[in-house]
């Protein structure tokens, strides 16, 4: 009698778990959505993009702070540790006719990445000789990211070490894909 209870309690579990979501995913939280989450995998954002295209998804968009609260609950209630990418970038973009850029960051929909609190991790500055030779006049402290700048591409992450706050990171780095995609 309890191993059929067992059973049955299994298979609902299966059925609710895996019909919502396509192979590989698996629903999150209160949202329409179903997450997928590749902590062995290490690749570029470039690759990370093209492994999720391929289950049918895309890097996790997370322009909605509810489904940024569930994806947290989801990876804090599994313990889950890893470094993941999502999918956003940023566009160094040319201001008028001078030869000045300033770096956009879009989603993989085309909409802006909201900046700031309550989604961007803070660093630290710290005065150094490395920091003095490279011309950074920046002042020591805590600042909110993002941080890289230059001419290197940067790509949108949530790091274990920054609490699954955003970062940024350098697109050619080796982090995990975070893929999402909506229930069926």
């Amino acid at each position: 009698e309890m191993m059929k209870f067992i059973g049955e309690a299994m298979d609902e579990t299966m059925k609710k778990n895996f019909s919502e979501c396509p192979p590989f995913f698996t629903p999150f939280g209160d949202t329409d959505k179903c997450v997928s989450l590749f902590t062995p995998i290490q690749v570029s954002w470039f690759e990370a993009r093209l492994f999720c295209e391929s289950l049918t998804g895309n890097l996790a968009i997370l322009d909605d702070i509810d489904d940024y609260f569930h994806l947290l609950k989801y990876i804090q209630q599994n313990e889950i540790k890893s470094r993941f990418w999502l999918g956003a970038k940023n566009d160094f973009s040319k201001i008028g006719n001078s030869t000045e850029s300033k770096k956009i960051w879009t989603w993989l929909n085309g909409e802006p990445v909201t900046m700031g609190v309550p989604f961007w991790s803070f660093y630290t500055i710290e005065k150094s000789p490395w920091y003095e030779e490279n011309n950074h006049d920046q002042e020591e402290g805590r600042k909110l990211m993002p941080r890289l700048t230059g001419e290197r591409e940067t790509c949108l992450s949530i790091l274990e070490e920054n609490f699954y706050y955003f970062s940024d990171e350098f697109c050619t780095d080796k982090l995990s894909p975070l893929c999402m995609t909506n229930k069926i």
